[in-house]
């Protein structure tokens, strides 16, 4: 079962997406600000992290860093989801190493197909588990 971190000050939004993932066979853990979320994923590196650009206490961008920054999240991929889609973040984003850059509001389906892409596998390997 892969594990997924969604990282968002939005509240109905990580409750809507962890929900959703969870339903289709992920382990997902959330985080309310970017702080939590940098803690969250470089302890338990997750499969995946979900990772808004505006939260508090951090930036998603602060985040990507981080996450890039060590050795044990490196590797993990981050789909950047944010409603800002103003100057250059889904370009900054790409280049501090996220994989994907959505746009809020996002297609769940949409996510969840990506998310079996990032991770290598089918849609259909997590009714498997």
């Amino acid at each position: 079962m892969k594990s997924v971190l969604i990282a968002d000050d939005d509240q109905i939004f990580r409750q809507v997406v962890a929900k959703f993932l969870a339903e289709r066979g992920f382990t997902v853990a959330i985080a309310s600000d970017g702080m939590q979320a940098s803690m969250m994923a470089i302890r338990n590196a997750p499969d995946a992290v979900v990772l808004d650009i505006r939260m508090p206490a951090g930036s998603g961008l602060e985040v990507l860093k981080r996450l890039r920054g060590s050795l044990k999240t490196s590797h993990v991929p981050v789909i950047v989801v944010s409603a800002d889609l103003n100057g250059n973040l889904p370009l900054e984003a790409k280049q501090l190493g996220a994989e994907l850059f959505l746009a809020k509001p996002i297609d769940l389906e949409d996510l969840y197909k990506k998310l079996c892409e990032v991770l290598h596998m089918a849609p259909a390997e997590q009714s498997k588990s």
